[in-house]
């Protein structure tokens, strides 16, 4: 089925890389941005396939079209309440998604680097709600860092502790 980027109508999400349209009542496309590569889109299906063979739970993935001159991945279309949504209700559970979404990857590639890569995202996602919800100044903020971080040590969570080192050592 061709479609047009005007008969998507508005996007249900959007993010750096591509932005999530309706396809049908159960479906979506991950339409990525003009300068992401189609074999971005084809490395995601893999990984999808993979993940979904080992049992992990993530959307079915269909086939990959264009829309225009844009890549777009078909995925089975899951309704609620997004991750984002649920971090910016309830920040405590951003540690608990970002090793979510790193098993995922690393299920589906191998790679465990994307565990440290999750984390920083969601760094990046909690630090950019207290900017904008609670007024926090990002200077202050990175002042204080290595001071909680070192803080924070004594909590032993494993899978913070390179990431909590790393930022009492650079100051």
């Amino acid at each position: 089925m061709t479609r047009t980027l005007d008969e998507l109508g508005e996007p249900l999400f959007a993010g750096r890389t591509a932005e999530v349209y309706a396809w049908s009542d159960t479906e979506v496309i991950k339409l990525y941005q003009l300068w992401v590569s189609q074999e971005t889109a084809e490395r995601e299906r893999a990984s999808t396939h993979a993940a979904l063979s080992m049992g992990i739970s993530v959307p079915e993935v269909g086939e990959i079209v264009n829309v225009g001159e844009r890549s777009g991945l078909i995925l089975e279309r899951i309704r609620g309440t997004t991750m984002m949504r649920q971090i910016e209700s309830d920040i405590s559970r951003a540690g608990s998604f970002a090793r979510q979404l790193a098993e995922i990857h690393a299920a589906a590639t191998g790679d465990l680097s994307e565990e440290r890569r999750a984390m920083e995202l969601f760094h990046t996602a909690y630090l950019d709600i207290c900017v904008q919800k609670m007024n926090v100044d990002r200077e202050e903020y990175a002042m204080w860092l290595p001071i909680v971080a070192a803080a924070r040590l004594s909590e032993g969570i494993p899978e913070f502790q390179d990431w909590l080192m790393e930022q009492v050592r650079c100051c």
